[in-house]
């Protein structure tokens, strides 16, 4: 009786983990409310092609940390089941879309500010700035 009321190691450490993956999902909140505020409240008008970049950059990053840090609670917890582990994420840029087509317009408003600002584009200024060579 007291063996089934007691928990073994292993079923601690999976219930550690589920725990872990619990607040992991808590997290992605943060980047798909930045998505949502800039696809449903933001006059994308305003923003300088630079600061959507430099918005959807960071988004990128912390949806892939979080995949990686989901991807290695799954494989802790298949192994501690004798299941087999993920070598790859699951979820790769192909699968949204939008995000593709918001890439296609990050890439056409920069191409613009090349056009209308060709001696002084923001990142001219920068690759001058860490002294790389710009035509």
């Amino acid at each position: 009786m007291a063996k089934q009321t007691q928990l073994t190691q292993a079923e601690k450490e999976l219930a550690f983990q589920l725990n872990l993956l619990e607040n992991e999902i808590e997290r992605l909140h943060q980047p798909a409310t930045l998505i949502h505020a800039l696809a449903h409240y933001s006059d994308l008008e305003k923003f300088e092609p630079c600061e959507l970049e430099d918005a959807l950059k960071g988004i990128n990053v912390a949806l892939y940390q979080h995949i990686t840090s989901l991807n290695n609670r799954v494989d802790f917890i298949k192994a501690k089941l004798g299941g087999e582990t993920m070598t790859k994420p699951t979820l790769t840029i192909s699968h949204f879309p939008q995000w593709k087509r918001q890439g296609e317009l990050i890439k056409q408003a920069n191409r613009k500010c090349f056009e209308q600002f060709p001696d002084d584009f923001h990142h001219k200024k920068q690759m001058k700035k860490e002294g790389a060579v710009v035509d």
